[in-house]
């Protein structure tokens, strides 16, 4: 067989097949003819193979109507001469091939333009079944047939495959997907017929078959170049708007006015700033205009105002500076100051910048009026001003400090502070305080007003008041000290202490007189009520019964005077808290209501309540607190009211899911107010006028009561009246609005005949008409009692015998109820209950009687139903276990085992050791405030002490360090040295247990 020679041609040819099936492999791998990696990225190469799918795609919807348009003509003929049925399949499968292909391309074009990988399989696969379609002619309708058909078929297969080079040949694998099979079955079909003409255009064919491979090859490369370079040029034309636009905001974003110049000076690049300024020299401004014609504008500006003659002194030298650049320089336009930057570039371009320094100018002229104010405010300042560095370096020093300290200031400035001015029993502290700040910045005087000693030239020590204000400078920091020689004021405090101690011990004295008259009142009253209170137990005839009652009236009457004294002794103390608690609104009106029904039917007046529906059934308040006002209230209308009727009404004002305004108001029909007394009915000791208190009684406190308690708890009292028909009293009270599930006090139930059988109760009191009482009441609810008349005894009486409950007496001659509460403790009988019995009600609160050991407390005189209902809960329920488990002064052993737990007992030991130390440290600093009267240092290290008691559990010595905490800080120096005394003593406990072997530091039983 003769050899093909190998030409030029024939090696393009072949690289040419390769390169196609190059292609053809390459869809999904993203292959790409060499040279492309040199012209465009990655993102450019990306943006090509998109725009060559999509214009392939776009081609093929009217490239597919012509593939079927081509085989139903070719259809129609052969179907004259074959199979007729044949030649219609394969026109159906060309014409769905030719369809799905139009479909899939439009849909791509429409929708999803960009995606590479789906275009690639769109565009091969459907042109692979195009071909498959049309390649299947040759093989099942060329031979056998006339010549005439046979060129027909070669003829419409090559036009196919050249037609679809102009459709397909962006994307030049989609072209070869259809030509392959399109064109290479003709070929052999051609050889196979074995005649001499068919064999020759088999020939023919297969060189055509090649030519057009290399055509498409060159055609697709020039396409894709084309494509190339319109991608190249939008890069570079989208690089190039870019780079204008960045020089162009570079330029308008300045702040600096800036122009270039050409190697002629004329203006030839500038921005905005620039622009204004020129225009406000002369009024122009465009390319080419020369420098001299711009600052010309400048001299004539600065013309002499007598001769007009332009400054072309100046217009001269700025011209110089220009084209001679050198350093900066400041000028003056228009009260503008500006700095002028200008300097050549290689090519000999003049750029020119003018920063806008008027700012600065301001601030340097601000600052140079600044400095001398502040040499005047020192010099004319009253109070000493002392300026020193973080090394204690004095650097300012006014003249009321040179009279204040007798120092000149050439004399002092430069010099340590604490060698001449701070006392020496405090230089140590000072330079404590200065050593602290230097290694961490800690500065406790900055910011506040402290008390101190200074010390003079002579040597001499006076009373000083020093603020420090820290100043950060770029040198570091600067302390100023204003000192005010406060001699003159400890004096006055001195003498005003004296005036104050005086007048609280007058106020102390009206406070022992309110508790003795208190005492003395309540002990027999305690014993009449309570005798009452039998009385009415027992079978009385009607008429004895009616004046039990009223007996029991007017005691009730009684106690709630003496009630309205202490309470009104404590608001105007400020001592009287509020205590919120659960209850119902309706069984407090009610209750108070059925207090004076008896008064009222004796008068023949209609008592009534009034609930309105809205009103919560549960609220959280102080029920006694409102129970004492309604009290008052309803007391002053049965009072003043002789005919008609009196209405307690309880009204919701305002109102949500948390909170409630109640009204609670009591309307009667009584003798009413006179208008011009509006002003002081709620006062103190006030009644509309001395008749009235002739005729109906009183004090005058009630309604002083009702406002203070009404106000303490966020409230307002108010009233209406007019004069012979009566008045209405109202007060409205905010309250927390509580869930009607909550759990209430009970209901109180009559006290049956065995409420408390089964308990043995000890008495102890030492009078005798207390005992009988209170016992006598106690075994009727079916207690055994057993009487005691003095702690002493009591003290026996629990060591030789069983009780449940024991009721002691506070005030009793020789060994008191606290006494004998400490020495029944001390004996192991830390589980019995203890009620303390007191007189003094005003005195002590639950808490403090809890300190001192006591389970509870009753104040008298006592209720026969809580006496009873107490003791039936105590002996059932034994001690509260808080007394039993509260600090006797030293440290809570619960709270330092829980310590202990926490970080182990080798660290709660050093904590200790150091508790140990400091807190003698701060208590001897305290000891030295009070001594020196300086109340700031006393606050500060009474504050640090309560700190670190608190962690380690002595909450008594808490307390104390607390309560001198705040004395200092109101500057009561009388208080605080009382405060002082009671310190000491829980500092020592304290101290005691932290000295204890550690076995002995263990939670109680």
């Amino acid at each position: 067989m003769a050899q093909w020679p190998r030409s030029t041609q024939v090696r393009e040819a072949w690289q040419s097949v390769r390169g196609a099936f190059s292609w053809m492999t390459g869809i999904s791998s993203g292959n790409r003819p060499v040279g492309e990696d040199d012209i465009l990225d990655e993102e450019g190469r990306t943006r090509l193979t998109s725009e060559q799918l999509l214009l392939a795609a776009r081609g093929l919807v009217g490239g597919s109507l012509l593939h079927i348009s081509l085989a139903g003509i070719l259809a129609y003929v052969l179907a004259t001469e074959k199979d007729a049925t044949a030649v219609y399949i394969w026109f159906a499968a060309l014409a769905t091939a030719a369809l799905i292909r139009l479909f899939s391309a439009y849909w791509y074009t429409r929708h999803h333009a960009g995606d590479i990988a789906l275009g690639r399989i769109i565009l091969v696969g459907s042109a692979f079944l195009v071909g498959c379609a049309w390649g299947s002619l040759a093989i099942f309708f060329f031979a056998g047939g006339p010549m005439p058909f046979e060129v027909m078929i070669t003829f419409t297969l090559g036009g196919v495959s050249l037609g679809a080079l102009t459709v397909s040949g962006y994307y030049l694998p989609s072209f070869f997907a259809l030509y392959f099979p399109t064109f290479l079955p003709v070929i052999p079909a051609h050889f196979l017929v074995g005649d001499r003409m068919h064999t020759a255009m088999g020939a023919m064919l297969a060189i055509f078959f090649v030519a057009v491979i290399i055509l498409g090859l060159r055609f697709g490369r020039t396409l894709s170049g084309m494509l190339r370079l319109q991608i190249l040029r939008d890069n570079l034309l989208e690089r190039l708007r870019g780079t204008k636009e960045i020089l162009e905001s570079a330029l308008e974003s300045r702040h600096d006015s800036f122009a270039i110049f050409d190697r002629e000076d004329r203006l030839l690049l500038w921005n905005d700033v620039f622009a204004d300024l020129v225009m406000k020299l002369d009024g122009k401004i465009e390319a080419g205009t020369p420098f001299t014609d711009l600052i010309r504008g400048g001299a004539v500006r600065r013309a002499d105002p007598i001769t007009g003659e332009p400054d072309w002194d100046w217009f001269n030298e700025r011209l110089a500076r220009h084209r001679n650049p050198g350093a900066p320089f400041e000028e003056e336009i228009d009260g503008r100051w500006l700095l002028v930057q200008e300097f050549k570039t290689p090519a000999g371009y003049t750029v020119a910048v003018h920063t806008d320094v008027t700012g600065l100018k301001e601030r340097e002229l601000a600052l140079r009026d600044s400095e001398a104010q502040k040499a005047g405010i020192l010099k004319a300042a009253i109070d000493g001003v002392v300026t020193i560095d973080e090394e204690g370096t004095v650097l300012e020093f006014n003249e009321a400090a040179e009279e204040m300290f007798g120092w000149k200031a050439d004399e002092i400035i430069g010099r340590n502070i604490g060698e001449v001015l701070v006392p020496e029993h405090l230089r140590p502290m000072f330079e404590t305080i200065m050593e602290n700040y230097r290694l961490k910045g800690a500065a406790p005087l900055v910011g506040r007003r402290t008390v101190g000693r200074a010390m003079r030239k002579d040597g001499s020590h006076f009373p000083m008041e020093i603020s420090v204000v820290k100043v950060e400078t770029a040198g570091g920091a600067l302390f100023s000290g204003f000192i005010r020689d406060i001699s003159d004021r400890i004096a006055a405090e001195r003498r005003l202490t004296h005036a104050r101690d005086e007048a609280q011990a007058a106020s102390r004295a009206k406070s022992d007189f309110l508790a003795t008259i208190s005492h003395e009142i309540r002990t027999p009253m305690n014993g009449v009520l309570g005798a009452i209170d039998l009385l009415l137990d027992s079978s009385l005839k009607p008429d004895q019964e009616r004046l039990a009652k009223t007996a029991k009236g007017a005691g009730e009457t009684l106690r709630m005077l003496l009630d309205d004294l202490l309470d009104f002794s404590k608001l105007e103390a400020g001592k009287l808290e509020i205590s919120p608690a659960p209850f119902a609104p309706e069984e407090v009106v009610e209750n108070c209501v059925d207090v004076f029904r008896a008064q009222a039917e004796l008068k023949g007046l209609e008592l009534r309540a009034e609930i309105d529906p809205d009103v919560p059934p549960v609220i959280s308040g102080d029920a006694p607190r409102l129970r004492q006002i309604l009290m008052n209230l309803i007391g002053n209308a049965v009072k003043f009211t002789s005919r008609g009727h009196i209405t307690t009404r309880v009204q919701r004002l305002a109102g949500d899911e948390e909170f409630v305004v109640l009204r609670f108001g009591v309307r009667d029909t009584g003798i009413g107010i006179k208008p011009e007394f509006r002003e002081k009915i709620f006062s103190k000791f006030s009644q509309a006028e001395p008749s009235t208190s002739r005729r109906f009684g009183g004090s005058g406190l009630g309604l002083a009561i009702v406002k203070g308690l009404t106000e303490l708890m966020q409230g307002q009292v108010g009233y209406e009246s007019k004069l012979g028909h009566g008045s209405h009293f109202w007060c409205d009270i905010p309250f927390v609005q509580v869930d009607a599930g909550v759990p209430l006090e009970a209901k109180r139930k009559p006290v049956s005949g065995d409420a408390l059988a089964g308990i043995r109760i000890l008495a102890v009191d030492d009078s005798q008409a207390n005992r009988l009482i209170t016992s006598e009441m106690l075994r009727r609810a079916g207690a055994e009692v057993v009487e005691a008349e003095s702690g002493r005894e009591a003290v026996r009486l629990v060591d030789a015998e069983d009780f449940d409950v024991v009721l002691m007496d506070i005030s009793m001659p020789g060994m008191d109820g606290i006494e004998a509460l400490t020495r029944i403790r001390k004996a192991g009988h830390d589980d019995l209950p203890v009620v303390a019995l007191t007189a003094h009600a005003e005195e002590r609160s639950q808490y403090s009687f809890a300190e001192l050991g006591f389970t509870a407390y009753l104040p008298k005189p006592i209720r026969r139903r809580t006496l009873i209902e107490m003791v039936r809960t105590l002996a059932r329920e034994g001690a509260a276990p808080s007394p039993a488990g509260k600090p006797d002064g030293g440290l809570d052993s619960r709270a330092l085992e829980a310590v202990r737990e926490d970080v182990g007992p080798e660290i709660l030991s050093r904590l200790l050791g150091t508790f140990f130390k400091e807190s003698r440290e701060r208590r001897n600093a305290i000891a030295k405030g009070l001594e020196d009267g300086v109340l700031e240092a006393v606050e500060l290290n009474a504050h640090a002490l309560k700190s670190a008691a608190m962690t380690l559990g002595a909450t008594v010595l808490a307390s104390k360090a607390a309560a001198m905490e705040r004395a200092a800080r109101e500057g009561d120096r009388a208080l605080s040295h009382e405060v002082f005394a009671e310190l000491d003593q829980a500092l020592f406990a304290a101290l005691r247990d932290i000295e204890k072997p550690p076995e002995r530091v263990r939670p109680r039983a």
